[in-house]
């Protein structure tokens, strides 16, 4: 580690090399020494022996430096090779997330896509679906309009139409009961109110388009009703059925107001 203090170890073989300089050192220390004790020269034996154990002490030093310098190499160059190492795996694993990150893009993306087309397409058919059943709204309230224009729908109506104004003109409820009783042309009144019943239903339960009816049937609907409406509640107390004509009644007090819109 870094910092750390290292501590260096001679290995086996390198002791068995120092103990045997040590014994050469010796030998050559104990023969100069006879060599001196013959020649008388103490200096020289001295000065051999002092050499000798200097180089051998410069070899054991030069030995241990170039083991320090060699670890120290060995360990700055394995720092390095860790560090670009560690390095490497960083980037790959930045790439990595990087390549994670545009694909998890890149699926909402096409995800979004096709959410987004398929709203559409959704949004589509809803749109042509309702534009069919606009459409045979239309038609329906097209056919209304057609039956009532219809010749033999025509006469019947103007058989009614003065019958309607006779029971409105009536001042009392027996009176208008006995009218009723007595008339044979009651029937073409009760096939108007049948058919404006019709109308209303169709009106209510959405499968005819109201703009339509109300521009052509509003004021015909507002008169009639006004003129039946006291007999109509009289039928309903006599019956007690207060169902009759209800839904044209409904239609009536929907239309009646000239600032509604349907």
């Amino acid at each position: 580690m870094p910092g750390a203090k290292r501590e260096y170890r001679v290995p086996v073989n390198w002791y068995l090399v120092v103990v045997l300089c040590a014994i050469f050192l010796i030998i050559c220390y104990l023969w100069v020494n006879g060599a001196t004790d013959q020649s008388g020269n103490h200096q020289h034996d001295l000065f051999s022996f002092v050499v000798t154990v200097l180089g051998a002490a410069a070899a054991f030093c030069l030995f241990f430096y170039y083991q320090f310098v060699t670890e120290d190499r060995s360990v700055k160059a394995g720092q390095v090779q860790k560090e670009r190492h560690d390095a490497l795996l960083k980037q790959m694993e930045l790439a990595h997330k990087e390549r994670l990150e545009e694909q998890k893009n890149s699926h909402s993306a096409i995800l979004e896509q096709m959410i987004r087309a398929h709203q559409e397409k959704l949004d589509h058919r809803q749109k042509h679906h309702e534009e069919q059943l606009q459409t045979e709204r239309v038609k329906r309230s097209l056919a209304f309009i057609t039956e009532w224009n219809d010749e033999l729908f025509a006469e019947r109506r103007r058989r009614a139409i003065p019958h309607i104004k006779k029971l409105a003109a009536l001042k009392s409820a027996d009176e208008r009961k006995n009218y009723a009783q007595t008339t044979d042309e009651m029937r073409a009144v009760l096939d108007v109110l049948n058919f404006f019943e019709t109308v209303s239903i169709a009106i209510k339960k959405e499968v005819a388009d109201e703009p339509t009816l109300k521009m052509f049937f509003r004021g015909m609907l507002l008169e009639y009703w006004g003129d039946l409406e006291t007999f109509i509640s009289e039928m309903r107390t006599r019956t007690k059925n207060f169902n009759i004509f209800a839904e044209t009644n409904w239609l009536f007090d929907q239309w009646k107001d000239y600032n509604r819109t349907p």
